[in-house]
């Protein structure tokens, strides 16, 4: 699988659920993960979803989502 990044329009390539599925697979296999925060993996990955799914940017004043 090909993915790629850009400056323009980061987000629109990269697929979140790959992306969340991933980082939900590394955090559950970190075991001091307790150690570093009191949030489970699903809260981690419930504010995860949120945030790449509700971002907004300013580029030389265009708004992109």
């Amino acid at each position: 699988m090909f993915i790629s990044h850009d400056v323009v329009s980061i987000f629109t390539n990269t697929p979140n659920d790959l992306a969340l599925q991933v980082i939900r697979e590394l955090l559950k296999g970190d075991t001091e993960l307790h150690t570093k925060t009191r949030l489970t993996v699903e809260d981690i990955i419930d504010l995860l979803e949120f945030i790449v799914t509700t971002m907004y940017f300013l580029f030389i004043g265009v708004m992109a989502n």
